[in-house]
């Protein structure tokens, strides 16, 4: 391994661990939001007694799940982003004239 690609080698393994790391914790989210909006349907005949509480009881369940959601889009993107990088050495820029 040459010097000079020593860092964007290890920028690559960065943003890969990093995008798997948010990919799995957005699914865990989203997936903990999605089981809570289920519970609150299955409840559902109990809970519209309540009235407005039923909708204050779904507000969290949502933000979970577009939290997640947004969580792996965001990791989806960094390891995206590893595979695009340009060379950082110096002999592989071409010159400008």
């Amino acid at each position: 391994m040459n010097v000079a690609t020593a860092p964007k080698t290890a920028l690559k393994v960065m943003l890969i661990l990093g995008g798997l790391a948010l990919l799995a914790v957005g699914a865990v989210i989203a997936a903990q939001g999605a089981g809570a909006l289920l519970m609150a349907g299955l409840l559902s005949p109990v809970a519209i007694n309540f009235g407005p509480a039923f909708f204050e009881m779904l507000g969290a369940p949502i933000a979970w799940v577009i939290g997640g959601a947004v969580m792996v889009l965001i990791g989806f993107g960094l390891m995206l982003a590893a595979f695009n990088l340009r060379s950082i050495s110096p002999e592989d820029e071409s010159p400008s004239e």
